[in-house]
């Protein structure tokens, strides 16, 4: 490849979609977020969102899932409809916890 193609394949972000593991945790990932994340990496087999404290169950149960098989949602405003949705309908385990106060 030469000229623009080539620049474009050997850019950093579309090595990124490769991607698969990645930790998100304690950031300001949101429902939509989410969603375009699960859509720019298909390959993403590990995902912590853990203390993603404005990621809700919408997000959850909108987000495509492909490759995902663990996902880290502890301290989340997540319920446990969303969870076993994840499990039903991807096959994702999904760890949540609750640190106490």
């Amino acid at each position: 490849m030469t000229g623009i193609e080539g620049e474009i394949s050997r850019h950093p972000l579309i090595e990124a979609s490769k991607l698969v593991e990645l930790n998100l945790s304690e950031t300001l990932l949101d429902d939509r977020l989410l969603v375009c994340i699960t859509k720019s990496f298909p390959m993403l087999g590990i995902l912590n969102v853990s203390r993603c404290y404005k990621l809700t169950n919408v997000g959850v149960e909108q987000a495509s899932f492909p490759s995902l098989c663990f996902l880290a949602l502890a301290n989340c405003m997540i319920g446990i409809d969303a969870i076993l949705y994840l499990l039903e309908k991807h096959g994702v385990f999904a760890e949540t916890v609750c640190e106490g106060n």
